[in-house]
């Protein structure tokens, strides 16, 4: 935040400010929605999974990077291929597991149709190029 705005922020401001925005949500739906728990719990299972590869894909390219790890630190050739073939499964799964979400939406309308199908094909596009990035 320093270097982006150009703000200089005390250490304890900043921990305040950022626990607050991660915590102080949680909190309240903790408390105040207590007969949905269990569907927030597989919505929020949902959201992380369709998140996963935004951080398991520029993870794995960055240890494998010679640039970024140099020779010494950068994966071998064995792990990059393990890290890349198990990337995939769990993506694929996350895929095949988020369809009958999409479908599902799908029945309720053009409007939501669209929205969904849309969405799984932006989605699928940021993920290829993620994975298809080649810029070291």
């Amino acid at each position: 935040m320093e270097g982006m705005m150009c703000m200089r922020v005390s250490p304890w401001l900043r921990l305040f400010i950022s626990r607050s925005i991660s915590l102080v949500p949680t909190i309240l739906i903790g408390v105040l929605a207590t007969s949905y728990l269990d569907q927030l719990d597989e919505w929020l299972n949902v959201l992380q999974s369709l998140a996963l590869p935004f951080a398991l894909i520029p993870t794995l390219k960055l240890a494998q990077s010679h640039v970024v790890m140099t020779s010494d630190f950068a994966t071998s050739k064995y792990w990059r291929a393990f890290g890349w073939v198990t990337a995939a499964a769990i993506i694929a799964l996350n895929v095949y597991l988020l369809l009958p979400l999409v479908f599902m939406l799908a029945t309720r309308g053009i409007v939501s149709a669209c929205f969904a199908y849309a969405s799984f094909a932006l989605y699928l596009f940021f993920v290829g190029v993620l994975a298809l990035d080649n810029t070291d």
